[in-house]
């Protein structure tokens, strides 16, 4: 009667433990599924900060052309020949850059396991008991126990794709945030010229 008290603990356990693991695993993927969806966000201002950043190249351009207006007419024809072809600021499609943390959470959801022989329920300590409800529970467990392990796997390989996609999306905000500072400081600079011109 101890044994199948114990096993009815043990199966009770290990579903207990398996809900909690799959409600882990949801959130780490709907936050790997927010990461991504971040990165793209993150990619698509990277790309329109250099298309400021060119096109504040370009109006340097222009008002070095002004200044030079006031010292020669010479200089505006010259600068008509230079000018770049107009870019559109109309956001170009990424190129689907898959990241490593999406390559991993695909790979993530196959994960394959096999239980491994010492984590089995064994008849060892059971008496040999053989009656139905004993071989029933003994499967459920097996399998409950079966499922943790492949999912504290996949909750692995998700936990350092996460970590990972986090480093490069701080590298990815360092070079905005550097883009940024240039193209701030360039901003300042222009206006200068330009109420020096004006002035």
């Amino acid at each position: 009667m101890k044994v199948n008290e114990i096993e009815e603990n043990t199966l009770k356990s290990t579903q207990r433990t398996l809900a909690q693991i799959k409600e882990t695993e949801i959130i780490g993927i709907t936050t790997a599924e927010e990461l991504i969806h971040q990165r793209e966000q993150l990619e698509k201002a990277s790309t329109q900060l250099d298309q400021v950043s060119d096109a504040l190249k370009f109006s340097q351009k222009q008002i070095q052309g002004i200044k030079g207006i006031f010292s020669g007419i010479k200089s505006f024809f010259t600068i008509k020949s230079t000018f770049p072809k107009k870019k559109s600021l109309v956001q170009e499609p990424l190129t689907e850059s898959k990241s490593e943390l999406s390559t991993l959470l695909d790979k993530s959801i196959n994960v394959k396991t096999e239980l491994h022989p010492a984590l089995k329920l064994t008849d060892k300590y059971c008496n040999n008991n053989n009656d139905e409800a004993h071989q029933s529970n003994k499967e459920l467990i097996n399998r409950n126990v079966e499922d943790v392990l492949k999912s504290v796997k996949k909750l692995k390989v998700l936990a350092t794709g996460l970590g990972n996609e986090i480093d490069e999306q701080n590298e990815i905000i360092d070079d905005i945030i550097g883009k940024t500072e240039i193209v701030d400081i360039t901003l300042v600079k222009q206006n200068r010229e330009i109420h020096k011109i004006l002035n």
